[in-house]
């Protein structure tokens, strides 16, 4: 028995390469995956509890998901090869326990030794990865690699569960009951045996867009108008996009009419109906591929946004735009001189504004229990930022006109109102005494260099006479100040810069180091009430503090810090999430490839009986491109179509409109899809070259 498992190894050696191949890859990936993203490094480097570690743990979800989906493939494909071992194991009389143990035996020494395998190179890609943030960050707590006990635990928990899924399978296989179909299970085909016409397309493509648009569209829709959220089943609606993509691949595989080109249509007979005959089989294969692909490229996507987002705001901005509460006395314009002189440059446009920070009354929503959006008059709710319009038409340079009892709103130019909050939502504004003013909304005012600043309260403009009654007898700790200048082009501009933000941060107030969700008003409610106030912890004012860039309220925007610290958060999510998207894509390929060589293989056959009919090899390959051709294009086009629509749909859905941001944002999803397509197709090429080699050297025996 050992010496007939010896050489049924031997013969099968291809595919025991293979199927290590894939075990050491996905779990390789997974360990070194889990070992970055639960470091220190990473938690360091992206704000806790921030969209960036949620992201990435959704898209680590997905990934663990993908490896799992490709160790299941392989998996079924080498016991599915070993298919005919066990029928006639079977027919000699060899009973289904012994070859179960007959597998385990086989199969469970692989697993052990790929799992060790790629837990150690986990850990050493980890390694690589960790020196290579210590090269571009240079900062003192990456030194020195840290052993991550937790990520090397994941690791360990995928390879015991991959140990016991593939246990599951031989079980299952083991249990079947007909010699025969074990004998000819690994030539088994699925078919596609109902009529395809376009119309399967077209009701592909409308179930596509109506899953689309019922599971997110509908929502924001229902929420807008009825202000009515929809219970958690609705997302079911999903589906129908799922089995629309199902629809559009069976198309996209089984339809090939004769239309006018009659040579075209018998040139590419055979390459459509090997794909036909076995259709099922392929059209599974690709809607796995299709998901994983969509994943890698919703991975890229996510920093895409975030980093042109950061530098538009950067670009609109003042070189120097500095909030601070007046009562901090962070700067004057002599001591900014003063320190421009020492560093020999120059300043230019050097404006400032003082800001009344003022009690309002304001127009609330929120998702009730039966997730509808119910409006609020609070009477007293938050404070905000107001400034008289003589002065702010004195600093900016504008012609602002106000009559008593309206107000502007400040918003920034490339912005827009969300369901939850609006410009027009003020309605009262409280002077230091408690006595309420009516106010009404007369419009919006653009102004990046006030808001590109800090994540501080909201800002608004009011009348001379409305200002001079609130702004009245007002303490330190109401009046807000804010500076705003450029730089020239000479003399030492970082170190100047880094002087000045030193300098902020060394003289902010215990109490002005707060985070963007702080409210004096809702922290003195909370008191008052005995209970605890979420936002009242104190952020670490550090130049190391990377989190202040995204949390602190006075966060102060200069240019050459700001572009600095978006460097390094840019280089945390393109690097972690393009790492995320290369696993997708490295099961993608394999996969793929996997596929691809299999459907090839099965069908030698025909491809040597064209040699046999007389074809030469130009048209035997021709129908090899023909068969493999499908695969890659439809797979790889739906996966990119699908990721840009929705991503499409999340930038209209935000706000109901597309800013320019987003659309900075669309033009690097377009390369990246190029490039994607450009890697599709060197595997392409690849896998016909090997394929033809394989018939080839089958035709040549």
């Amino acid at each position: 028995m050992k010496r007939i498992l010896v050489k049924l190894r031997k013969y099968n050696k291809n595919k025991y390469r293979q199927f290590t191949f894939c075990l050491i890859v996905s779990i390789t990936l997974v360990s070194s995956f889990a070992s970055l993203i639960l470091s220190n490094m990473i938690k360091a480097a992206l704000p806790s509890g921030g969209d960036s570690q949620m992201q990435a743990g959704i898209l680590f979800i997905i990934d663990l998901i993908g490896c799992f989906l490709l160790i299941w493939y392989a998996e079924n494909l080498f016991i599915k090869s070993k298919s005919k071992e066990l029928g006639i194991f079977l027919a000699l009389g060899t009973g289904r326990g012994k070859l179960k143990k007959y597998l385990v035996k086989d199969i469970m020494p692989i697993l052990l030794k790929c799992s060790l395998i790629g837990l150690v190179l986990g850990n050493a890609l980890t390694f690589i990865i960790w020196n290579l943030f210590r090269t571009i960050f240079g900062r003192e707590e990456f030194e020195r690699y840290q052993f991550s006990v937790t990520g090397v635990a994941v690791g360990s928990v995928f390879c015991v569960f991959v140990i016991i899924f593939v246990n599951m399978i031989i079980k299952r296989y083991v249990k079947k009951l007909f010699v025969l179909d074990l004998l000819y299970a690994e030539n088994k085909n699925e078919t596609i045996s109902c009529t395809i016409a376009k119309r399967t397309l077209i009701v592909g493509i409308i179930f596509i867009v109506t899953g689309i648009f019922l599971g997110y569209a509908v929502p924001l829709i229902s929420s807008f108008l009825f202000h009515k959220g929809l219970p958690g089943v609705w997302k079911a609606t999903y589906l129908l996009a799922i089995a629309g993509i199902y629809k559009v691949l069976v198309y996209c595989i089984s339809f090939h009419e004769k239309g006018r080109n009659l040579e075209n249509y018998y040139k590419n007979i055979i390459a459509y109906s090997m794909m036909r005959f076995q259709g099922r089989q392929n059209v599974k294969s690709m809607c796995v591929i299709a998901l994983l692909l969509f994943g890698g490229l919703f991975a890229v996507y996510y920093p895409l946004d975030l980093v042109t987002a950061g530098l538009s705001a950067e670009n609109k901005s003042a070189d120097f735009s500095i909030p601070f509460r007046t009562e901090d006395d962070i700067f004057d314009k002599e001591e900014i001189e003063a320190l421009a002189y020492k560093y020999d440059v120059g300043i230019t446009d050097y404006r400032e504004s003082h800001f009344a920070n003022l009690l309002t009354g304001m127009i609330e929503r929120d998702l009730n229990e039966k997730k509808e959006l119910v409006s609020e008059l609070v009477e007293k709710d938050k404070y905000c930022d107001f400034i008289n319009v003589n002065q702010y038409n004195e600093v900016f340079g504008s012609r602002l006109s106000l009559e008593p009892g309206w107000y502007y709103t400040i918003v920034m130019s490339d912005s827009g109102e969300s369901y939850f909050q609006n410009s027009d939502d003020l309605r009262y504004v409280y002077d230091a005494h408690g006595n309420r003013k009516e106010v009404a909304f007369k419009g919006e005012v653009e102004n990046d260099h006030l808001l590109g600043a800090g994540l501080g309260d909201a800002k608004y403009i009011l009348s001379e006479a409305d200002y001079q009654s609130v702004a009245v007898d007002l303490s330190p700790e109401n009046m807000i100040s804010s500076i705003i200048f450029n730089m020239d082009d000479e003399g030492k501009q970082h170190d100047f810069s880094l002087e000045i933000y030193r300098t902020i941060l060394s003289r902010t107030s215990e109490d002005a180091a707060v985070n963007s969700e702080y409210d004096r008003y809702q922290e003195e409610k909370a008191r008052q009430k005995g209970e605890e106030y979420f936002n009242s912890e104190k952020l670490e004012m550090s130049v190391d503090n990377a989190d202040l860039m995204n949390d602190w309220k006075y966060y102060p925007l200069i240019t050459e810090i700001y572009s600095s610290a978006l460097f390094q958060y840019a280089a945390v999510l393109l690097f972690l999430f393009s790492y995320i998207a290369i696993i997708c894509l490295i099961a993608v390929m394999v996969i793929l490839y996997t596929r691809a060589m299999t459907l090839g293989i099965n069908n030698r056959h025909i491809y040597l009986d064209l040699y046999k009919l007389g074809a030469s090899e130009e048209y035997v390959e021709s129908c090899v491109r023909g068969q493999l051709k499908s695969l890659f294009v439809v797979i790889t086009g739906i996966g990119c179509v699908t990721s840009v629509l929705l991503k499409g749909s999340f930038f209209v859905g935000n706000d109901l409109y597309i800013s320019q941001t987003e659309i900075s944002t669309f033009f690097f999803m377009i390369l990246t899809i190029l490039c994607v397509f450009g890697l599709m197709y060197v595997v392409y090429k690849v896998t016909v070259k090997n394929l033809v080699a394989v018939i080839n050297e089958r035709r040549n025996k």
